[in-house]
């Protein structure tokens, strides 16, 4: 068995520190740390408009479905919902990677809107639709999960 003096020893374990640190600064920087919205102070300052917001948009959280059809997601909205309404934006928001995020407007209610499914990445999605009727903004959010 090798004995080590004391000063082997810090050697040692300063070296072995180092590289440890080196590895972790390494790791940090190849991984990707997304904001949720790029303008947090302003959200914040509004936050009981958002809130107003979600009240009124409380009565229309199941009038939207997402659905997985095969090679394609389909957005189902109620017939008549928004009759005061000319578009309504989907906003389908990947929270492991802002690169993933991908936006959608839909005009004609009659028929569900489609998406092709291979425009988004495998993984957790937050689908979040606004639109405004009558000087008032609404939103819906609803979850879905991409499986290729």
């Amino acid at each position: 068995m090798i004995k080590f003096n004391w000063g082997t020893g810090i050697t040692v374990f300063l070296g072995l520190f180092l590289i440890a640190a080196f590895y972790f600064v390494y790791f940090s920087f190849q991984h990707h740390n997304d904001l949720v919205v790029d303008n947090y102070y302003e959200q914040g300052a509004n936050y009981d408009e958002q809130m107003a917001i979600n009240k009124r948009s409380l009565p229309f959280t199941d009038s939207i479905r997402v659905v997985d059809a095969g090679q394609q997601v389909e957005i189902h909205i109620a017939s008549g919902l928004f009759h005061s309404t000319d578009t309504v934006s989907a906003h389908f928001y990947s929270p492991s990677d802002k690169r993933n995020d991908h936006f959608l407007t839909i005009s004609d209610f009659s028929v569900p809107a489609v998406l092709d499914k291979s425009l988004l990445a495998r993984g957790r999605y937050t689908v979040k639709f606004t639109w405004t009727a009558e000087q008032e903004k609404y939103a819906v959010s609803t979850d879905f999960f991409v499986s290729k």
